[in-house]
Order: structure tokens, then sequence, then C-alpha cells
């Protein structure tokens, strides 16, 4: 395993975690933050995940 794979793997975990919490913000489970920044947060996660998945196939 090199280093692209470990970074790619490491991309794809934290990608997983901001949906998770942008689901959590859009579910209102945290009182904190205004349920609308949670699309912004989709969208970032969406695209980290997309780019770590494409990056690993390539290889």
């Amino acid at each position: 395993m090199d280093i692209k794979q470990v970074v790619n793997i490491i991309c794809l975990i934290a990608g997983i975690c901001i949906l998770i919490f942008a689901s959590l913000i859009g579910l209102r489970v945290l009182s904190g933050i205004p349920s609308s920044k949670a699309i912004v947060l989709f969208i970032l996660g969406g695209i980290v995940v997309i780019w770590s998945l494409v990056s690993m196939l390539r290889k």
C-alpha cells in the first residue's frame, strides 16, 4: 500500500464523516447550527467522497 492509497482512504473517511455531520445538522440534532448550512456540507462531503473514489479507481 503506497502513500496515495492511504491519502485516498483518509479522504474517503473524512468525506463520509462530513456527510454524517451534514445529516445531523439537516435533521436538527445539533441545535447551535442553522439547518440551511447542511446543503453546503452535503456538497463538500459529496465532492470529497467522489474525488477519493475516482482517485482510488485510477491508480
